[in-house]
């Protein structure tokens, strides 16, 4: 539902704690849909569980309606947001455990000219160069996938570059799409020994480049 700007902003309407205490709430932005709002606060920690409270927040309507006293959430704190791309049944997940994530993944995979998956992504800019160690992946089928992407956007024929594994012996490989809506092109090969396999993107102005061992 839709709220005012007046009482979504004022970032003494809301509270977030854990069990080290309160995070600092630096703003509180109305997105354009004027029915969500994105809290900028001070630094999480990874797999924290938090609080959110919220506060004398109101509706649109002609009755400015507000938010019950003393409503409240939680959540666990995670770096990457989860996306499902494509519509993938089942929908995956994410749950942080000591050293990395455990995730989980539907769909029909990533290839052709539209993809169906599971993403966890971090917004980036600029050049980078990432690493990860794939401990395992489960047999679903030979073709069965997990890896870096760096995707241009979150539509399922979206341009992408991606370091990829898969269970067994079709090991990994560069993966990318390089027009919008466009076919996928593989590249290389490297077998995969888990727990052991990683895999590294890493970009250079537009150039993306993946690795394995």
């Amino acid at each position: 539902e839709r709220v005012t700007a007046a009482t979504a902003t004022n970032v003494s309407h809301y509270e977030i704690t854990n069990a080290d205490g309160a995070l600092t709430i630096g703003s509180a932005l109305l997105d354009p849909s004027a029915s969500n709002v994105v809290l900028n606060v001070s630094p999480m920690t990874e797999g924290a569980i938090y609080t959110l409270a919220v506060n004398h927040v109101s509706d649109a309507s002609d009755a400015g309606n507000l938010i019950a006293p003393g409503t409240t959430t939680n959540f666990t704190a995670v770096a990457y947001t989860p996306a499902t791309i494509g519509n993938p049944q089942p929908p995956g997940g994410a749950v942080p455990v000591p050293g990395g994530l455990n995730l989980t993944a539907g769909g029909t995979g990533i290839g052709g000219t539209a993809d169906q998956f599971q993403f966890n992504y971090q917004p980036r800019t600029g050049d980078f160069d990432v690493q990860v160690r794939v401990d395992s992946l489960a047999l679903a089928d030979a073709w069965s996938k997990a890896g870096l992407i760096a995707r241009e956007d979150v539509s399922p024929g979206g341009r992408f570059a991606g370091a990829i594994a898969t269970p067994s012996i079709v090991g990994s490989f560069f993966q990318s799409r390089s027009a919008a809506n466009g076919a996928t092109a593989s590249i290389g090969t490297f077998p995969v020994h888990y727990p052991n396999t990683w895999l590294r993107l890493r970009r250079v102005g537009n150039q993306f480049t993946g690795y394995a061992g």
